[in-house]
């Protein structure tokens, strides 16, 4: 990596303290739910809870169009200058396109590891309401 890429360490030790925390108040925010009672029955839908959380995942193509409209003016305004346009890219996208890798790929094959995902966390999901919090 070059100088310009590298993370300094204290902004690597926040994010790192930062992902602890939010994944330890995930597990005890599902498992508080896991016990709530109304009408003398308690909340035991994992399925429900999956949903929820992949609702939230999906929320962040919001995030990605606004980065892709913004890319897309910045990039049409440089051309109308006569200037080539300088594409906001991840440093492995740009690596990629340096050494002409093949950079796009049929969106349906996210759904292999997508349903992966979905599974697993259900199953997550499930075992949680089973077990303590500190032993999921």
């Amino acid at each position: 990596m070059s100088a310009d890429n590298e993370v300094s360490k204290p902004f690597l030790y926040f994010v790192m303290i930062g992902m602890l925390v939010s994944g330890t108040a995930n597990t005890l925010v599902q498992k508080y739910q896991d016990e709530e009672q109304a009408a003398g029955n308690i909340f035991t839908h994992p399925y429900f809870q999956t949903a929820i959380m992949f609702m939230g995942e999906l929320s962040i193509f919001g995030a990605y169009g606004v980065k892709k409209v913004i890319r897309n003016r910045t990039a049409s305004k440089t051309a109308e200058q006569g200037g080539q346009p300088d594409l906001l890219m991840s440093p492995g996208t740009t690596a990629a396109v340096e050494q002409k890798l093949l950079t796009n790929c049929n969106p349906l094959l996210l759904a292999i590891p997508a349903t992966c995902d979905f599974c697993g966390s259900t199953l997550m999901f499930i075992a949680l309401t089973m077990v303590d919090a500190s032993v999921y």
